[in-house]
This record gives C-alpha cells, structure tokens and sequence, in this order.
C-alpha cells in the first residue's frame, strides 16, 4: 500500500503513526479498528472521522472494514480482497467465516467493485460468491525489489531450507515437516527454519518434536524490515502451501535470490509460475526435488535465474496505475 500511496498522491491513509513515513500522504490516521463496527453507534462514529476529509473514493483492504465504509459512507468505494479462501475452505472460526460470506453478498447487493489479486481468486469469488465478473478487477500484488535483494553470503556449514508465511493448517507445514524428516537423516548438514508468527499456538512445534527432529527452528514472527535478511540466510524455500489467492513468499524468495520449490495450490502456479520447480503434494516429490537442489549447485543457480527474471514482472508501480483505473470507474458508477 505504501508504494500503491507514492503513485498515486495525494491521498489520505488510515495507518499507524509508526509505520514508515513515505510520499503521497496528505493525512495519517490510526486504522479504523476491525471491532469499530461492531460498536454501538459504530457508522455514525466512522462518518464522524471520515467524512470532513472529503475524500473522492474510500478503498478497503479488508473486509470488516469494507462493511463499515459501505454503511457509514454513501461515497464510491473499492475492495481489495486479498484472500478469497474464506468462501470456500474451512479454516477458522465458523461465525468469522460465515461472516465473511455475508460481508462478501452485502457489497454485491451495492455492487461495489472488488479488487482480486490473481485470476484463481477472480474464479472462485464468480464460483463461490456468485460476484458479477464486470465488477470484479484482477491486479496482482507488486513486489519490492528494494527491500527484497540478494546479498552478499559467505561460505557456511549448514544447508538452511527456509519456510515463510502463516501457520494455519492451509499452510500444509505438515508435508514439509514430514519431508524435512527424510531430509535431515539423509543429509547432516541440514536445516530447516520457519518464519511466522505464534508457532507456539499451532501444532507444528510438537509435530516437529514427535517426528524427532533435532535441526528445526521456529523463528517466531519476523518484522518486515529484517525479512530480506531472513531469505538471504535460507539456501532453498520450500512452499507447501495447499490454497493461495496470491503467495508472497515464494516471489519474495525469488527477488532476494533465493530458489524456491512450491506446492500449485489455488494461484500459486499462475502467480509463482517458471520461478519456481513445482512439486507434488506427496513428501516423496518434496524430498526428491529437494534432495537434487541440495547436491547440485548448477541446478540452484539456474533456478535462482529463473526466479530472478520471473519476479521482475511484478511491480508496485504497475499496481498502482490498474487500481486507479479501478478509481476512476467507481467515480463514473457513483455518479450514473
């Protein structure tokens, strides 16, 4: 979003003051809290903060607080929805999910348009959520190649097999765990490490003690600005993940020079694509593909290649430029 800001100035961004100060902002504003909504008086209290900034259109990134804006604001409004598994995997918490479809068929009844960020997820929102195609825009995320970079690494030990994103069951950290355990007997110079937040609220650090494995660290939540150093420490990003409307972590390896093999599930073979070496969802693939990119350098580098000349496509800047698009189309549907 701060990239999608500094093409698209001026305009106001609800925020945390502590985020990083960048161009394009004519105001700054605590983000309107997920449980404003459910507050007495909540709409009226959202206008109170919104309104005298006489903003042309308002652009949620979530949601709850979507819903919000589409009953406090009788103004042009646009959605992202970054992650559309909701519609139709069952993940969480019912009530959350079940929330969540009715938020979905609210701004289909004020037919507000919707921003998706892969063609996988634009399907499954026409399937799932029976959205009408003409109000539903596809534009991928970007990636910052500035903050995600190859470094300079020094000659070590270890082989490190590194993992980044959520731990939610949809994750699917289970095959990697259970082809990490072949993997770690058959060669003694791996390791593995998980980057994502609470570890200790999900199974995996039992699973990983239960299957006996002695070289597996979980890092626990990583902040943004120490992430590139993070995939630069990693040798080999395995991606397991069994549904992704986008998939972040896969193009952020790609960019920091790191190769990656990745699950396919949900837009991760439209979006990862020839950037990554593809593997089945068996640990036999995982340990097989794994093991050759760990005995053979060649193959890592021209993997990294791949990876390289793959993320290049996606930039915040050309973001950007379609979610304006998206502004202006609002305006014009406001004003009919």
């Amino acid at each position: 979003m701060r990239l999608i800001a500094c093409a698209l100035a001026p305009l106001i961004l609800f925020t945390h003051p502590a985020t990083d100060k960048f161009g394009g902002i004519l105001q700054r504003m605590d983000p309107l809290g997920h449980l404003t909504i459910f507050e007495r008086d909540s709409n009226s209290n959202i206008t109170e903060i919104i309104k005298p900034n006489g903003a042309d259109v308002y652009h949620a990134h979530w949601f709850l607080s979507g819903l919000a804006l589409t009953y406090a604001m009788n103004r042009p409004s646009v959605i992202t929805m970054h992650d559309v598994s909701l519609l139709h995997i069952r993940e969480s918490n019912k009530h959350y999910e079940d929330y969540y479809k009715w938020a979905v068929d609210r701004f289909k009844s004020r037919r507000i348009p919707i921003i998706v960020v892969s063609n996988v997820a634009k399907n499954d929102t026409i399937e799932y959520a029976r959205y009408p195609e003409h109000l539903i825009h596809v534009i991928p995320n970007g990636i910052n190649q500035d903050r995600y970079f190859p470094l300079y690494k020094e000659k070590k030990s270890r082989f490190t097999i590194i993992y980044s994103g959520g731990l939610g069951k949809r994750k699917n950290v289970d095959l990697l765990l259970s082809a990490y355990k072949v993997l770690e007997e058959k060669y003694d110079h791996v390791e593995l490490k998980l980057a994502g937040a609470y570890p200790e609220r999900t199974s995996y650090p039992n699973i990983a003690k239960s299957l006996g494995l002695k070289r597996v660290t979980f890092t626990g939540y990583i902040p943004d600005a120490e992430m590139n150093r993070f995939y630069n420490s990693g040798d080999l990003l395995i991606y397991t993940s069994l549904y992704e409307g986008f998939g972040f972590s896969p193009l952020e390896a790609m960019s920091a020079g790191v190769p990656v093999l990745s699950t396919s599930g949900g837009a991760l073979k439209e979006i990862s694509g020839d950037g990554v070496q593809a593997v089945e969802y068996n640990a036999e693939d995982v340990i097989d593909k794994a093991s050759r990119l760990i005995e053979h350098e060649q193959d890592r580098q021209a993997l990294i290649e791949k990876g390289e000349k793959w993320v290049k496509q996606y930039s915040w800047e050309n973001t950007a430029k379609k979610t304006y698009e998206v502004y202006e189309l609002a305006l014009k549907q406001y004003s009919k």
